[in-house]
């Protein structure tokens, strides 16, 4: 079963981490606005999905998300069961068996970007790509209502950065990343 909190609010006030809880429409918004990029029909995006039980996910590039927020929700809670979803063809979500920082080192990022509201204020957040438009780049971005990292996912990098000077929600954030990433290396160009 998937934990709503628009449906399970009373009993979910009673878990630890609440506010890091219960929001899978946070992911499926994060899945249609990385998806559809057009970063990603180039095939220069990849897709990783990181719980609160540090359960990862990859995301394989072609695959089209749900647009219907129920029917969604029932692939995630197929997906928690079996580990993976397949079409006839490919594996389209795949469960990553190790740690997050042992998936970090697999993909050996150049730079490493946390995207929070607490982080340094960027006054021009395209230059986070300008001259690093050619690196691997790992961007990590929080998929949860409000809170902040953990400090073993702080840990991972020392490079907090804020695009706003207010909160924004974590599927614009998505959005403007990619969107300063494509300008960065010129995609409509």
């Amino acid at each position: 079963m998937i934990l709503d909190n628009a449906i399970y609010h009373p009993i979910m006030n009673k878990l630890s981490n609440t506010e890091k809880r219960g929001r899978p429409d946070i992911v499926h918004q994060f899945l249609l606005n990385s998806l559809g990029s057009p970063l990603n029909k180039k095939g220069l995006l990849q897709l990783y999905i990181h719980t609160i039980n540090n359960k990862i996910f990859k995301i394989n590039p072609r695959l089209r998300i749900l647009r219907n927020y129920e029917r969604f929700k029932g692939l995630i809670s197929k997906l928690l069961i079996e580990r993976n979803i397949k079409s006839e063809k490919e594996t389209l979500i795949s469960e990553y068996s190790d740690s997050l920082k042992d998936l970090i080192i697999d993909i050996n990022p150049d730079k490493i970007i946390m995207l929070s509201s607490k982080g340094k204020l960027s006054k021009n957040p395209i230059t986070l790509f300008s001259s690093d438009f050619t690196k691997k780049m790992l961007v990590l971005i929080g998929g949860f209502q409000k809170g902040m990292f953990n400090e073993d996912i702080l840990s991972i990098s020392d490079n907090l950065i804020c695009l706003y000077n207010e909160s924004l929600d974590s599927w614009i954030t998505t959005s403007r990343i990619i969107t300063f990433y494509e300008l960065a290396i010129k995609l409509y160009e």
